[in-house]
């Protein structure tokens, strides 16, 4: 059976990767991170290649 990718609500992936739900929201109007959107209202998003997305957004600290 071929791996299968679980799509989340916009909800559930700021529950995910702890930020609120209107961050995934500005995040997804900017294309800072990837979304599918199934129709005009239904969106969902892979989080693998969410993480992978905000990834390019991160500092390291300075010591």
């Amino acid at each position: 059976m071929k791996d299968q990718t679980l799509l989340l609500t916009a909800a559930q992936l700021a529950q995910e990767i702890q930020v609120s739900r209107r961050s995934v929201g500005l995040w997804t109007a900017s294309r800072k991170i990837p979304a599918i959107k199934l129709g005009r209202r239904c969106v969902r998003y892979d989080l693998q290649q969410v993480r992978e997305a905000l990834r390019k957004f991160t500092q390291e600290a300075i010591s």
